[in-house]
């Protein structure tokens, strides 16, 4: 039996309720924000609202918003002796809800129970995710850190006291945890053998402002050492590091770099911001410039410029099923009496659409 639209939404918002349920007061996504991620008249959207207001699991405050109902009924707690958390910024790219299902996967097989509270980058939030995981009892905590962040004091003390931590993704200083996450230096170093093989001169890294976050190093670290490598060394050219909060900002930046380097033949983009920011850039460009250069992007998370990467982008690839199936697999190892540390660095993999 087909479920319906309105259905498909309250599921969504329910799912969302659960992750958050340890945040007071926690704001939904509006109306407008669910026609649009589902495609859906605000009727069906409306409905959906409707009856989870009478249900009591929202409330919905006129001007500001529609809120988790912090009196709404909640379900029966399940033992906590198998009970572990994931932190995570949120679960909305292919790239995190891939992990989440690996997670899932080995939750499952295990009869682990899971908890999946979400911080939307938001570092207060997790601060206060860790407490609670800490004060709840749980057995075991795996956690994608937000955007940037290169320590964390409720980390260290929880490793200080030996309990059980997973990392995804990344590594922060300065504290002994175990991690599972992608091989960042090689992702960027093959890529750059790959491009030189295939004979494309002049290769461009875009990022961000310079961070010291572990993901951002090993990338860039890859990418010059491939340089020295596989080119004739570092020019000032090769890394366009861009201080822009917003997608049309950096896309007016890249834009402008394109225009004073036609000689670029190939842009390599990191992170999903800075790549939406280059279609957009790219969509400006004459179709000459715009043939001759090929973007490479990590995973696939852009569905609204599939005429460009069908055709078009190389993609570096994540493994994140295995990155997440992995983590929950180490925590389990922790949680069962072996703390040893687990480092893991799972390959990418470069697709060429060749």
């Amino acid at each position: 039996m087909k479920t319906l639209l309105y259905e498909q939404i309250m599921a969504y918002v329910l799912e969302l309720l659960e992750a958050n349920r340890l945040m007071p007061d926690f704001k939904l996504p509006s109306e407008n924000q669910l026609v649009k991620k589902f495609n859906a008249s605000r009727q069906s959207v409306g409905k959906a609202y409707a009856l989870l207001e009478k249900k009591k699991h929202i409330v919905r405050v006129q001007g500001k918003g529609t809120f988790a109902n912090r009196d709404a009924p909640q379900p029966a707690a399940k033992k906590v002796m198998n009970n572990i958390a994931l932190i995570i910024p949120s679960t909305e790219t292919k790239f995190a809800n891939n992990i989440v299902r690996g997670i899932t996967t080995f939750c499952d097989e295990n009869s682990l129970n899971l908890l999946i509270m979400q911080t939307a980058n938001d570092p207060e939030k997790e601060v206060k995710y860790i407490k609670a995981v800490s004060a709840l009892d749980f057995k075991g905590l795996l956690i994608f850190p937000v955007d940037n962040e290169t320590f964390n004091e409720e980390l260290l003390r929880l490793s200080i006291g030996k309990f059980p931590i997973i990392m995804i993704d990344r590594l922060l200083n300065g504290i002994n945890i175990g991690y599972v996450c992608t091989d960042h230096y090689s992702s960027t170093f093959e890529t750059v053998r790959y491009l030189r093989a295939k004979r494309y001169k002049h290769i461009v890294y875009i990022a961000s402002e310079p961070k010291v976050t572990s993901t951002y190093l090993e990338r860039i670290n890859g990418f010059e050492q491939g340089l020295l490598t596989f080119y004739d060394g570092i020019r000032p050219y090769n890394t366009l590091r861009l201080k822009a909060d917003r997608v049309d900002h950096a896309a007016e930046q890249i834009e402008k770099f394109l225009a004073a380097h036609p000689e670029v033949d190939a842009v390599i983009i990191n992170g999903y911001t800075l790549s939406l920011a280059f279609f957009h850039a790219l969509e400006a460009l004459d179709q000459q410039r715009h043939t001759r250069l090929q973007p490479i992007i990590y995973d696939d998370e852009f569905i609204a410029f599939d005429h460009i990467i069908k055709s078009k982008a190389f993609t570096i690839l994540q493994d994140s099923l295995t990155i997440g199936y992995n983590a929950a697999k180490a925590l389990y190892r922790q949680i069962c009496g072996d703390l040893r540390p687990i480092k893991e660095k799972i390959p990418a993999k470069l697709i060429t659409r060749e």
